[in-house]
């Protein structure tokens, strides 16, 4: 095994005495070798000490011969030799797994299942059990891991704590409504478009990085027809409701002061075709725009009348302008929102009452002396 033309005639290991090489020279590689290749890294070192000035040979058990270079390699030398050691051991590793692989191809090819063996019929059942038994057990955990994902409890408290938001829910006559009904959506579109939402969001409530304070997301509100009218329908009508709401002075008595209303609920008029009261947009659309996400500054109103003629009311701060190409280009935009159950009952589920209301109720039903 040749180094290099700067390298001499081998000089074999029983022969060392009689070889009188210069002291110019240095020992840089190694002849022939007698252990393997993949035991040369961990043995190498232990055995053989290399590159050393001729005048001081060092002798270790493992190699048959040296090679004497007149010309000094330095430790480059070392590595190129160890490169090619590798390459026969990564060659003598592949051909030994191609053996192992190919002898259990052979053996798995050797497998024959003969049904009239009582002894293949009972493994095979056996098999054959133990796969339903899994599926069954995997199914039966990917249901009810979707079941719980659902649930108003995961959302509330788990994935996503919302305390202030979770907490008004439980007290509020939505509480047996799971989250799920409203927020996500009947069908696979919807089901999917919520966990990739409740993924980024599970992201940031680990991370902490989440908008403070949370803003309702009125953008991405499911609209009232597939929320609020399933159990809400428009086309019931109601009559008038009387409602009484009491309030308690800052006085020193805790003075009691109650309101009577008349609420004129309305609805749809079957025998008439025709919604009245409050209701009464349920038969006459209402679209507006607004200048806010929130929806809170309306810059346009129309209201559609039999016949579709539509009635436009516009905001002061638009006067003047081009209004009909406000309104086009709200249109273009996909701004122009019809309204209905939640631009009026925007917090059905989450109410937060205000300190005065919360006395007043807490007086009212006794939890409070006055």
């Amino acid at each position: 095994m040749p180094c290099g033309p700067a390298c001499s005639a081998p000089i074999l290991l029983n022969e060392r005495l009689r070889a009188k090489p210069t002291r110019k020279g240095r020992l840089c590689s190694f002849g022939a070798y007698p252990y393997r290749p993949s035991d040369l890294n961990q043995r190498v070192l232990a055995n053989i000490q290399l590159c050393v000035k001729i005048g001081r040979w060092t002798e270790g058990p493992g190699p048959s011969c040296y090679r004497a270079c007149k010309k000094p390699k330095g430790p480059g030398r070392i590595m190129e030799q160890l490169k090619v050691w590798n390459r026969r051991s990564s060659k003598g590793t592949a051909q030994a797994t191609g053996a192992r692989t190919e002898k259990k191809r052979r053996r798995w090819s050797d497998i024959t299942i003969d049904l009239s063996q009582p002894r293949h019929r009972r493994n095979l059942l056996l098999a054959f059990l133990a796969v339903n038994a899994v599926g069954v057990l995997v199914l039966f955990a990917g249901v009810s891991g979707i079941h719980y994902a659902e649930s108003s409890e995961f959302c509330g408290a788990t994935c996503h704590p919302m305390s202030g938001e979770y907490i008004p829910y439980q007290a509020s006559p939505h509480a047996n409504v799971e989250c799920a009904e409203c927020h996500v959506g009947a069908g696979v579109r919807y089901f999917l478009r919520s966990k990739v939402d409740g993924m980024r969001s599970l992201y940031y409530a680990l991370t902490d990085t989440y908008e403070k304070p949370i803003r309702s997301p009125v953008r991405n509100l499911r609209p009232a027809r597939e929320t609020c009218e399933q159990c809400h329908t428009p086309k019931t009508f109601t009559d008038n409701i009387i409602k009484t709401i009491k309030h308690y002075d800052n006085d020193e008595d805790n003075t009691l002061v109650q309101s009577t209303l008349i609420l004129k609920m309305g609805g749809w008029q079957e025998s008439t075709g025709v919604s009245e009261g409050i209701h009464w947009h349920v038969s006459n659309p209402v679209y507006y725009i607004a200048a806010d996400e929130q929806r809170q500054v309306i810059m346009w109103i129309g209201t559609e009348h039999n016949g579709g003629e539509i009635k436009e009311y516009f905001a002061r701060d638009i006067l003047g302008m081009n209004q009909t190409a406000f309104v086009e280009n709200a249109r273009e935009k996909g701004e122009i929102r019809r309204m209905d159950c939640i631009d009026c009952h925007n917090r059905s589920a989450h109410l937060i009452p205000s300190p005065d209301v919360v006395v007043d109720q807490a007086l009212s039903d006794g939890r409070i002396s006055r």
